[in-house]
């Protein structure tokens, strides 16, 4: 996982990144859940089942997933749908890109998660659900419905670019603008369409 985050990223991964195992209570699984600390310490804490006897973390989502936030840029305001949902999109290409997950294995599980939460549920729309996230805890909407916005601006970008540049580009050059100066909700929608060449394609996404 830190391999492949570190090779998205390149010289915009910061260093050194601390990782701490935490294995808690009784639970036999091998990823509970994890949290990551930025900027001034950049670090992620993956929690796993304490009475795990063996398990194989080569596949697994949770470190991925994690260890890639510790790159998104930084921005004025929480913006679940882009910090969550392009990570969840990325927790499954990234591993799909190093071999832990069969290619086919990675389709299956962005169709199942864009089947189940691409489209607005209960008439909210995804801006809405990923704004109140915290409280109405409708996460799996938010980054699913995140990770289906991901996927339609990296193939917009594709096509136009006849495939020389993709949705990397758009989030590494999102990195290091924010390390610059944190970027706004505006600014990140902006640089996602001019990328896609196509304008309000993530505005009509998220309305």
């Amino acid at each position: 996982a830190l391999s492949a985050v570190a090779g998205f990223y390149r010289e915009l991964m910061p260093s050194p990144v601390v990782v701490t195992l935490v294995p808690l209570g009784n639970s036999r699984s091998a990823g509970l859940y994890g949290t990551v600390l930025r900027p001034l310490r950049p670090s992620a804490q993956i929690f796993f089942g304490g009475a795990a006897e063996s398990f194989s973390l080569g596949d697994d989502w949770l470190a991925t997933h994690e260890l890639f936030h510790v790159g998104n840029p930084f921005l004025t305001s929480r913006l679940p749908w882009l910090i969550e949902g392009f990570t969840t999109y990325y927790e499954e290409v990234l591993r799909a890109r190093a071999g832990a997950l069969p290619t086919a294995a990675a389709w299956g599980e962005l169709l199942s998660g864009f089947s189940r939460h691409c489209q607005p549920e209960d008439g909210h729309s995804l801006a809405d659900d990923s704004a109140r996230m915290r409280q109405s805890h409708n996460y799996q909407r938010v980054y699913w419905g995140g990770a289906c916005l991901a996927l339609r601006v990296d193939v917009a970008i594709r096509r136009r670019s006849q495939g020389k540049r993709s949705l990397d580009d758009v989030m590494r050059a999102l990195r290091q603008r924010g390390l610059q100066e944190p970027l706004d909700e505006e600014d990140v929608i902006a640089a996602l369409e001019d990328a896609a060449g196509a304008k309000g394609l993530v505005r009509a996404h998220l309305d």
